[in-house]
């Protein structure tokens, strides 16, 4: 079973190759040294006792060696066993704005940095809840379902930039229906969606998609962010700020009255992202003042390792190594 850790701990076989090349620097060392010592036939009858293959051999058992500790490091394991635990919260679909838009830097590092880092937060503080998450811009995407695992959670936040996705603009009303789908749809309570987006919306359709959901259960808070004065975009093509036809500098602004509409529909909190830290912890208490429900889930608990025959191995070349004779 292989993590992000296992992977990063992998590339500790990196070490080998200048290992590698720092032998066969040796090697040549060597025969550089005996090469000084006279002629060839005498210096073969000084060191005929010496074996070369005997050296190489060595230094590929050195080699050999670290490589099988190394590969311990990694950690292989097999899931045996899992047991059923039950939490109590409730679902929630994180809905997140991945357009150009989302790029602007009236709010610093940038809108999404900020809005990655308040989601990070978040997680932090839903211990017993689902959580699930969806990106958009032109389209909606789910980026994660469902889970309990913040850990995992947070990997998949890690890898979102605005090329995720390749269709611009900025559809909310879509990013709303999938977030729904990804719900528990017969359940009439114990789920909500958090919207978070500049409202700049391409789709006069999300209002009517709001309520749709209110009837289906759906609370939505919703989060602003960025500036009512706005920011200019940057193109990454060709790193410089985007223009319009007429060859003016776009800037992008938060539409804060469509996201508070949404919100007021379905009941929801709507508020404007300043410090991650505080906007994490009204979300929790909002969500905190909803209906529970008991929540099933799976955690691996029981494993078997294998990283212990990777040392033995490399235990053993290594006094291989150190008992033999270079003659």
């Amino acid at each position: 079973m292989l993590t992000a850790e296992n992977i990063l701990n992998a590339l500790w076989l990196l070490i080998i190759i200048p290992l590698s090349f720092l032998i066969l620097f040796a090697f040549r060392w060597k025969k550089n040294i005996i090469s000084q010592l006279g002629d060839a036939p005498l210096t073969s009858r000084l060191i005929v006792s010496f074996s070369s293959k005997k050296f190489l051999l060595k230094n590929i058992l050195i080699l050999s060696s670290i490589s099988f500790l190394i590969i311990a490091l990694i950690n292989f394991r097999r899931a045996d066993s899992s047991e059923k635990i039950k939490l109590s919260g409730t679902d929630l679909m994180i809905a997140l704005d991945v357009s150009n838009s989302m790029s602007a830097k009236d709010v610093q590092p940038s809108r999404l940095e900020k809005a990655k880092l308040l989601i990070s937060k978040l997680m932090d503080r839903l211990a017993g809840n689902r959580v699930g998450l969806v990106v958009f811009a032109g389209a909606a995407y789910l980026q994660m379902p469902l889970t309990t695992d913040a850990s995992a959670a947070k990997l998949f936040l890690s890898t979102i930039t605005p090329d995720l996705v390749p269709q611009q603009g900025t559809n909310i009303s879509e990013a709303l229906k999938l977030c729904n789908r990804s719900l528990n749809t017969e359940e009439k309570k114990y789920k909500s969606i958090l919207l978070i987006s500049d409202g700049e919306d391409h789709d006069d359709a999300s209002i009517e998609t709001a309520k749709a959901l209110k009837q289906n259960g759906v609370i939505i808070n919703t989060i602003g962010i960025g500036s009512p004065d706005g920011a200019p975009i940057m193109d990454a093509a060709t790193n410089d700020f985007k223009h319009d036809e007429q060859g003016n500098v776009v800037v992008s602004k938060l539409n804060e009255n469509e996201l508070k509409e949404i919100a007021r529909q379905t009941n929801g909190d709507y508020q404007l992202l300043n410090e991650a830290e505080n906007a994490a912890n009204r979300i929790q208490n909002v969500l905190m003042r909803m209906d529970k429900k008991t929540i099933s889930d799976s955690t691996l608990t029981n494993y078997t390792t294998y990283f212990y025959w990777f040392v033995l191995i490399g235990l053993i070349l290594l006094i291989v190594e150190l008992l033999m004779s270079e003659r």
